[in-house]
């Protein structure tokens, strides 16, 4: 709220007034006629005493002696009243109307039908904003509203903003046509309640006089306007809707959203969703186009890449269209455009298209792998990163011996030692490592890589280093890494319980919902590759989620093993960490040429996205760059 200096006052009167403390405290009716009677007592017994005691001495002398005496008595009862002089200043204040302007994009729909208009003659029909913008100005209501209060003027769409702070003029008022331009249909959504709300808590109380609303009413998102305007009926504010349009709503179709990546590596596939919203067209069916083209080229160009038939629902309801983009070869920005071509109803063709930019950027992603031995599940991961010319990999073996040779970028004798050196890498990709080989000061410089630099990091559980470094102390940092709470699997399980059968991997919702889990370009062709797998034979038990982490997958209980979770991950800082309950994703090479290799590259990609969002290459050393 506005300070209260920065109002203009149009009267400030002071008085002043004598007041009691002890009396303004008085919560019951008989406070005060006690106290009366209390001073009346008082009195009189003071007054008695003294006619009895000075019954010798002269009369006048009696009654200064009493009279003195009384006027004591009353400087102690006003210190007891904690009688003080307030002065109290009265000022009045402009009464003040906020009028909300509708600048949402079903402004831009005709004002009436199109078809009575050319019935009547007229050239063109305006538009519902046009109407209301001559509603404000030509037809005199902001001019009428200014004889007797100042108006603030809003608009609102999908947020609220003030647009101008009209002082009170008597007579005929102009109104600037600056912020008239202002209120051009733009928003994708109409905020009705939202609008409301913000108002009354911007507008200084008991000042507010009354709120004009001028919209279609099509209120859409965000708070109910009926909550709004109770809150305005309680605070005393009356609200006043001017409606613009027709009664009839008119059929319309609009792209209401395009939700796509932000950056992409040339070549990986990846989805575009984009979401319509029709009017008085349920059941039609349009196609919808995917388009392509340069950043900096000309909108009404570029290449179709992909086109969908799709059904429309009733009406205000979002229908979702998917494309699965198979690749973008040429690096730099480029921008993906949907297009839907409506049918011969709709009214507006301005909202039949949404663009979105995508950044292709042509760089590799930095892996370090590191591994407690040259397990066969390492070996797999490794051998599918090392193939994929847009992974450099390079690798630490916990039991790897100084000269030995593995088929990859470099071999590590040792974690990196300095933060250059770790930053230098977008993932870190962890099988069954002894995490008691990095002192603290490593450890601490992981945790930091992964919460500052948005660093990725993979975590697959192991039979023969968990239950170890898990019972040393000395691996606190590691542990909190990790989005599970980890549990020793105890001696008798060697480290890990391993099923006779294979357990079924049960997704959440989340994980159905999670593209770096699909195997296949949708949901529900991913879905039937997934039950196909016929599952994993180990999972390292867990006691449970960390606050804020999310569970993906689940192992199936089985005879002899509770169910446990599989896959989990959580934002730590500005990275993600991923933990996987046994190495072995390897065996989805048996339903699908190719499964496995899909899910390692999107599960490194997955976690390395911090880094390709915030732009690593900067920071990364030149000789780790292909």
């Amino acid at each position: 709220m506005p300070p209260l200096a920065s109002f203009p006052c149009l009267l400030a009167a002071v008085q002043h007034r004598l007041t009691s403390r002890l009396i303004e405290d008085f919560d019951d009716w008989w406070q005060m006629p006690a106290l009366v009677l209390t001073a009346c007592a008082v009195a009189a017994i003071t007054a008695w005493l003294y006619r009895r005691d000075a019954a010798e001495l002269p009369r006048w002398l009696a009654v200064v002696l009493a009279t003195l005496r009384l006027i004591a008595l009353a400087a102690v009862a006003a210190a007891m009243l904690d009688v003080q002089r307030v002065a109290e200043v009265e000022i009045e204040l402009p009464s003040r109307v906020a009028v909300l302007v509708d600048s949402s994009a079903s402004m831009a729909l005709p004002a009436g039908d199109r078809a009575a208009g050319e019935q009547a003659g007229e050239a063109a029909v305006p538009t519902r904003a046009e109407r209301a913008a001559g509603l404000l100005n030509a037809d005199g209501l902001l001019a009428t509203l200014r004889q007797r209060h100042e108006v603030w003027v809003w608009r609102f769409d999908a947020d609220v903003e003030l647009l101008a702070t009209l002082p009170r003029a008597e007579g005929d008022a102009t109104t600037e046509e600056a912020w008239l331009g202002r209120l051009t249909p733009r928003g994708q959504e109409t905020r009705l309640g939202e609008a409301v709300t913000r108002v009354l808590g911007a507008e200084p109380a008991a000042v507010l006089a009354g709120i004009v609303v001028v919209s279609d009413g099509g209120s859409n998102a965000g708070i109910d306007p009926r909550a709004s305007a109770a809150a305005a009926a309680a605070a005393g504010v009356p609200v006043h809707p001017l409606g613009i349009g027709s009664d009839q709503v008119p059929a319309n179709l609009r792209v209401t959203d395009l939700v796509t990546p932000a950056r992409v590596f040339p070549g990986d596939r990846f989805g575009v969703t984009a979401f319509l919203q029709a009017q008085g067209l349920a059941a039609e069916r349009v196609r919808v186009d995917l388009v392509e083209r340069p950043a900096e080229a000309d909108a009404a160009g570029g290449q179709v890449i992909d086109s969908l038939d799709v059904p429309l629902a009733a009406d205000g309801e979002l229908v979702p269209v998917r494309f699965e983009v198979a690749g973008l070869s040429t690096p730099g920005r480029r921008t993906l455009s949907v297009r839907a071509s409506p049918p011969a109803a709709d009214t507006t063709a301005a909202d039949d298209a949404q663009s979105a930019d995508v950044e292709v950027v042509e760089r590799v992603t930095n892996v370090l792998l590191i591994a407690g031995g040259p397990s066969r599940e390492y070996q797999f991961m490794r051998n599918v990163l090392q193939r994929d010319p847009s992974f450099a990999v390079d690798v630490l073996l916990g039991t790897g011996a100084a000269g030995m040779s593995q088929d990859a970028r470099r071999m590590l004798d040792a974690f990196p030692a300095t933060e250059e050196a770790l930053a230098a890498y977008d993932a870190v990709v962890a099988f069954d490592y002894d995490w008691r080989q990095l002192d603290a000061a490593a450890q601490a410089r992981l945790e930091r890589w992964v919460a500052a630099d948005a660093g990725g990091l993979v975590l697959f559980a192991g039979p023969v280093f968990m239950d170890a470094w898990l019972d040393d102390a000395t691996t606190a940092t590691i542990r909190g890494l990790y989005p599970v709470e980890l549990r020793r699997a105890g001696l008798a399980a060697l480290g890990q319980p391993v099923a006779a059968e294979p357990r079924r991997l049960e997704f959440t919702r989340d994980g159905a919902e999670a593209e770096f889990l699909w195997l296949a370009g949708s949901r529900s062709e991913s879905d039937e590759v997934w039950r196909e797998f016929p599952g994993v034979y180990a999972c390292f038990p867990t006691s449970g989620l960390k606050p804020g982490a999310t569970a993906y997958a689940l192992a199936a209980a089985g005879a002899t093993a509770r169910e446990e979770t599989y896959l989990a991950g959580q934002f730590y800082g500005s990275g993600i960490v991923l933990a996987v309950g046994s190495g072995e994703l390897w065996r989805l090479r048996a339903v699908e040429t190719g499964a496995h290799e899909r899910l390692t590259t999107q599960l490194v990609r997955h976690v390395a996205q911090g880094r390709l969002l915030r732009g690593a290459l900067g920071v990364m050393e030149p000789s780790l760059v292909r």
